[in-house]
């Protein structure tokens, strides 16, 4: 981010270009000239706070207590005790690192939709149609 808001700040305003990359750039460099403390930092508590509530909120779930009563139980009848610790380890982990990854993702994602870049799903999907794409001329090349 400080390498982006340096660079928005020395290079200033750009004479119009026509491509539509250039503009969206303008775009997201006016958008970083003009509001980069509430980018980094609103976002930053937004993206905290959202955090705290959804982890909160996930432990009086009811998705928790049918994991805890019912699968659980149901896991100790199927897998021996060895892979039942190694699934309760990988889980602890995760448990212990999931806010962490909330924060990043929603941190992300609030920064990109503030400066108008695509979210995270509109560049899976654009990704995923550029592949399938490429299958398929691959597909009719090895067809002809």
């Amino acid at each position: 981010m400080f390498g982006g808001i340096l660079w928005s700040r020395l290079r200033g305003p750009v004479a119009a270009q026509t491509d539509t990359r250039s503009k969206r750039l303008q775009r997201i460099q006016e958008a970083l000239r003009e509001n980069w403390f509430g980018l980094i930092v609103g976002n930053a508590f937004g993206a905290m706070i959202t955090v705290i509530v959804a982890i909160w909120v996930q432990r009086f779930s009811s998705v928790q207590w049918v994991w805890h009563s019912l699968v659980h139980s149901l896991l100790q009848l199927v897998l021996s005790e060895r892979a039942l610790q190694g699934i309760n380890s990988w889980l602890d982990w995760f448990g212990q690192n999931q806010p962490k990854f909330d924060f990043w993702m929603i941190y992300f994602a609030a920064i990109c939709d503030d400066l108008g870049i695509p979210n995270i799903k509109t560049f899976g999907r654009w990704l995923w149609r550029k592949v399938r794409k490429e299958m398929r001329a691959a597909e009719l090349k090895v067809e002809s």
